[in-house]
């Protein structure tokens, strides 16, 4: 035999000798070639017949001889395709397709099949035991099936109850109530608990969540935009049903904020300086940050800031909230540098500012109970695509005969059929809340 076998048929001579490979060679060499690849190409089809006679040998040696037979198998797990609701309940059938017709013997016990259940929807069991339905079977086909009963609370065995870690409530299908109040710009309240930062109707959890919750507000801080943006769970909770209602506790996302557009003028002062700011140039107009906060149980307030106004003699003629900042505290007092007064850098609002400083004059505001405001309402419904549902899956699991027999149909009910299929890819179906 040659010692490289070729697949391929050099062909007759006169076709051969027109290749472009060859068509160049010497009359000589042109014959050595095509001597070559004939005996390659009989090398080849030699070697095909003897793996293939030897193959219908051992074939024939196991059927023969009562061994395993390695013709038949699973060979396809599908999941029946309705719906596996698990308030009102679901029958779930699972298909098993051999490669060959099976028989199913069910006289010393019914074949069953273990399903796990990943449990990630808070059901209460794993594995999820599939029964043989003769109904469902025939030929290579074997059906196993399952029924749930109806679960009010979304708890049975297979459920779909889940506030997840990382999911966002307010994307698609959200049913979001805004709130009426928030504080300034993007605000991130987390640690939000079940009793003290919101409530749940019908109160249907077994395990209570712990949000996070990511708040904005436009640039002026009007009431237009008040916006919730994200809201995730930091601890899962389980046991929700579609349809709930979470409401936020008035300040549970976020305190301390300044009351928008509130005239502050009573409460604000000029020190030093003689009291007065820049004279001489009309009327002043310019936006300020507070720069400090002392006084009050905490002294933890960011973010606000106010719009001052001073005639042309140097007194304040108004103080008005501009950003409400957040975390203040009645008996805080807020105060602008001189500094701050002084700069003329373009702030971020876009609002101009002018030199207002008179020397080392500051200006303060000391904060009393009216000035300071916290979150009102906001509040959102469950959507049943919204809750994480069990995933059932065929990954690690097998076919137990359990008394009973499935063998090859025509051969004796002795003979053991592989029933393995770890080979194939796990097959999922997921639960849904309904």
């Amino acid at each position: 035999m040659a010692l490289y076998p070729i697949d391929r048929d050099p062909g007759p001579w006169q076709q051969f000798v027109k290749r472009t490979d060859v068509k160049n060679l010497s009359l000589n060499e042109q014959k050595s070639q095509f001597l070559k690849e004939q005996l390659q190409f009989q090398d080849f089809l030699t070697r095909q017949s003897i793996m293939n006679r030897q193959y219908q040998d051992y074939i024939s040696n196991q059927v023969n001889g009562g061994g395993e037979d390695i013709t038949n198998g699973v060979e396809q797990i599908s999941f029946s395709t309705n719906a596996y609701n698990t308030i009102t309940g679901f029958t779930a059938n699972i298909f098993y397709k051999f490669i060959e017709p099976v028989v199913v013997e069910i006289g010393g016990g019914v074949p069953t099949v273990g399903i796990i259940n990943n449990q990630d929807g808070a059901g209460a069991t794993t594995p999820i035991v599939f029964t043989y339905n003769d109904a469902l079977s025939e030929g290579p086909v074997v059906g196993f099936s399952y029924t749930q009963a109806a679960a009010a609370g979304n708890n049975g065995a297979v459920a779909a109850s889940t506030l997840a870690v990382g999911t966002n409530f307010v994307t698609a299908p959200a049913a979001i109530t805004q709130p009426t109040k928030l504080t300034s710009g993007s605000f991130t309240t987390t640690g939000i608990v079940k009793g003290a930062g919101y409530t749940i109707a019908p109160d249907t959890l077994a395990q209570n969540a712990i949000l996070t919750v990511v708040t904005s507000t436009d640039a002026d801080d009007s009431t237009a935009n008040l916006a919730i943006t994200s809201i995730t769970p930091t601890t899962e909770g389980f046991g929700a049903l579609p349809g709930d209602v979470i409401t936020f506790a008035a300040g549970a996302l976020g305190t301390g904020f300044l009351k928008n557009a509130d005239s502050v003028t009573d409460i604000s002062a000029l020190v030093g300086g003689g009291g007065t700011l820049k004279t001489g140039a009309g009327t002043l107009t310019a936006t300020k940050n507070f720069t400090s906060v002392t006084a009050g149980g905490s002294q933890t307030g960011t973010g606000g800031s106010v719009t001052i106004v001073s005639d042309n003699a140097g007194a304040i003629t108004s103080v008005t909230v501009n950003s409400v900042g957040a975390n203040y505290v009645t008996g805080n007092v807020l105060t602008i540098s001189a500094t701050e007064l002084a700069s003329t850098t373009a702030r971020a609002d876009g609002l101009a500012n002018v030199d207002m400083a008179n020397g080392a004059t500051t200006l303060t505001v000391t904060l009393t109970a009216a000035e300071v405001e916290a979150s009102v309402g906001g509040a959102f419904t469950i959507a049943a695509a919204q809750l994480t549902p069990d995933v059932l899956t065929t990954a690690g699991t097998g076919i137990s005969e359990n008394g009973g027999a499935i063998y090859d149909a025509g051969t004796d009910p002795a003979d053991q059929l592989n029933l393995d299929y770890s080979a194939l890819a796990a097959v999922n179906k997921a639960a849904f809340p309904a």
